[in-house]
């Protein structure tokens, strides 16, 4: 395989060879692969496990542009912090924060014997995928690589070309479905809180999403003994 190539980032090509570049391209492998999994988890249902390695597909992917400006690829899992870095050379990527301060929280979900008192995680499966969708295509559409016998397609690519299901379903960054008509179906919703030593989880469909916002509380407390779910359940 050959190690020299091309990549380019918002339009501005950068050369890089050797290591570098199969390091560049290893990062990139690794967040398709993290993505796809992530998408199949979102639908088939494991929000929680999904929101996960959605975390880790973007913390890749966000690592893969850090190199490609040249800076040290930090040894963290936070792509709000990776993504800031990001900005910070210059690129004119827009991701939602929100968003990834969202699988931030998620992440942490791994071992939820370490969670602190008051923590509490809304995931919604049709908000999930939009995002995750649109942020993957946002970061895919400004690394363009190749070498010296032209451009390589990645296998999230080719999957694209194949217009394959599992990446091409319910896709509003691939034209697949609008953004109002995948909000406009049920959806699998998860929320959890820690209160008082206690864990409270509940898992259910809603008939719509109103709120595309990723702020919601999970069970806010109303009263000692009532709280309320972040959507109605359907």
């Amino acid at each position: 395989m050959r190690t020299d190539g091309q990549l380019e980032e918002g339009g501005r090509a950068i050369n890089v060879t050797g290591k570098e570049a199969r390091m560049l391209l290893h990062w990139l492998t690794w967040a398709d692969t993290d993505y796809l999994a992530a998408r199949r988890l979102l639908t088939d249902g494991l929000l929680l496990q999904g929101a996960a390695l959605a975390n880790t597909a973007l913390e890749k992917y966000l690592k893969a542009l850090l190199s490609l400006h040249g800076e040290k690829v930090v040894r963290l899992h936070d792509p709000l912090v990776i993504y800031k870095k990001v900005k910070e050379c210059g690129s004119s990527l827009e991701l939602d924060e929100t968003f990834l301060e969202l699988l931030g929280k998620s992440y942490r979900m791994r071992y939820p014997d370490d969670i602190e008192d008051g923590y509490n995680l809304v995931l919604s499966q049709a908000l999930l995928l939009d995002a995750l969708d649109q942020s993957v295509k946002s970061i895919s559409d400004r690394v363009v690589v190749g070498n010296l016998d032209g451009a390589v397609k990645s296998k999230v690519q080719l999957l694209v070309e194949q217009r394959a299901p599992q990446l091409c379903s319910l896709n509003t960054a691939l034209g697949s479905i609008t953004k109002d008509a995948l909000l406009s179906q049920p959806s699998l919703v998860f929320e959890c809180r820690f209160l008082l030593g206690n864990y409270m989880g509940a898992e259910y469909i809603t008939e719509r999403i109103e709120d595309a916002s990723f702020g919601r509380e999970g069970f806010v407390q109303k009263s000692d003994r009532s709280f309320q779910l972040a959507y109605l359940p359907k």
